[in-house]
């Protein structure tokens, strides 16, 4: 294991209340994610009428 794998995925960090690196970084993925599909539906859901098959 390298130095930056350990202080990434298993060091905990006090400027990230004590997460770690890895883990602050895949929740703000998802929270991204779940923002993005959430404006999404709205939209979708919005313009119904604009969608024609």
């Amino acid at each position: 294991m390298t130095i930056l794998s350990f202080i990434n995925h298993q060091r905990f960090h006090e400027t990230l209340d004590y997460k770690k690196p890895m883990n602050v970084y895949r929740e703000s993925i998802l929270a991204d994610m779940n923002s993005r599909m959430k404006r999404l539906r709205n939209h979708l859901l919005t313009h119904k009428s604009d969608i024609r098959v």
